[in-house]
């Protein structure tokens, strides 16, 4: 039974996933060329700040944030122990917050 529900539910997820990504590009193709290069660039300053993270950091964060997935699911992935992928979680989010302050600091001075 945990099998099936398992199945299901990351059939679900995906299924959501591509929904989504399907929304953001009708959106994405619908926008004015302004908006569509603010997102480029804030896309391009994304993987800028992400370049400086510790790699098995980066790699968490990646999956955690912009995969959507959960803690234990990454740990399977990554067998890895779920507590060392939280730990990582949470040391990549304040690097993550660490490079955009500073980015931000440069940026007003």
């Amino acid at each position: 039974m945990r099998v099936a529900r398992d199945y299901r539910r990351s059939l679900s997820r995906a299924q959501r996933r591509e929904l989504q990504v399907a929304e953001s590009s009708q959106r994405f193709a619908e926008d004015d060329p302004h908006r569509v290069a603010e997102r480029s660039q804030a896309v391009q300053l994304a993987l800028q700040l992400l370049e400086f993270m510790n790699a098995e950091r980066r790699e968490v964060f990646v999956m955690a944030e912009l995969e959507e997935l959960t803690a234990p699911e990454i740990a399977a992935a990554l067998e890895l122990n779920v507590n060392t992928v939280y730990s990582r979680l949470r040391l990549a989010r304040a690097d993550f917050e660490a490079a955009v302050a500073k980015h931000l600091a440069r940026e007003a001075s």
